[in-house]
């Protein structure tokens, strides 16, 4: 088992917290999960105050989650979640991998997930949303990002589809439905398959909101307190506005040629599987 968050470690002459978690990744390496949780705990109950601390905590969280020990999971997430630790503290991986710790937002996503496994579905829902606005994801890649979006997308579809509300699932999913071109979308269009399998006449209602394409201006404060903004194109299908990846545009939306804009969202696959229903 490889854990995700690790650190960079020096040689000390005597035991040290660094030293306790670098045995712990290296048990958890070779499978030997119950030896490294408690070399984390070790770092938990005694050291509040190392700087491996949030890191310890959420192996701890991890690994009681693995070991389907959701209520255990769900305390240190908790403390992990509200501990004020510093959420973009840099990782130092390469430019394509997280920027940051996210120690609060991942903390949050973990409860809504041992949440789910428990059977509480309202509860699981309720932590994603705060995980989505409250503790929210921060990273410096595009990839990130979009990956972050499509495992979202999955993550509330699951849920609504446990509480029996397959609409909202699907209105969850569809915004990741286009390929982005930064990430596979490929599950969310599996997803959906499922979840519209029966639907009459979707191909027609996709054309005509596809036909009926409109633009947005959004608007945002940049770092330096600047107002910036930038359009976006949107369609609405079965009652769900989204934005379609600007990528599907060039470099902008050919409204002399909207049959060519059209034409690449057409060979999407999920055009493809709307069109096999």
């Amino acid at each position: 088992m490889l854990f995700f968050l690790t650190f960079s470690f020096c040689a000390f002459a005597q035991k040290m917290p660094s030293d306790y978690f670098m045995e712990a990744i290296q048990y958890g390496q070779s499978g030997q999960n119950q030896k490294a949780l408690e070399n984390f705990l070790y770092i938990v109950e005694n050291h509040p105050r190392n700087e491996l601390y949030p890191k310890a905590l959420y192996n701890v969280g991890f690994i009681y989650f693995q070991q389907k020990e959701y209520e255990k999971s769900i305390l240190y997430c908790w403390k992990l979640m509200t501990g004020g630790f510093n959420d973009t503290e840099e990782l130092g991986g390469d430019i394509m991998a997280e920027s940051y710790t996210n120690y609060s937002h991942l903390a949050c996503v973990r409860i809504s997930e041992c949440y789910k496994n428990l059977g509480k579905y309202d509860s699981a829902l309720h932590y994603l949303e705060l995980s989505e606005h409250t503790y929210r994801y921060q990273s410096t890649c595009g990839n990130a990002y979009a990956d972050y979006n499509v495992r979202t997308a999955l993550r509330y579809a699951d849920i609504y589809e446990h509480l029996n509300q397959p609409d909202s699932a699907i209105a969850k999913l569809l915004p990741q439905a286009f390929d982005n071109g930064f990430t596979d979308h490929s599950e969310v269009v599996a997803e959906l398959k499922k979840l519209l399998a029966g639907r009459k006449k979707l191909l027609p209602k996709l054309d005509a909101a596809l036909d009926s394409i409109y633009s947005k201006t959004i608007t945002y404060e940049d770092h330096n307190g600047q107002e910036r903004s930038y359009n976006r194109f949107y369609i609405k299908f079965l009652g769900t506005e989204f934005e379609l990846p600007h990528g599907s545009f060039g470099h902008g939306y050919e409204w002399d040629k909207p049959e060519e804009s059209i034409a690449r969202l057409k060979e999407d696959k999920f055009y493809k599987m709307i069109a096999e229903l």
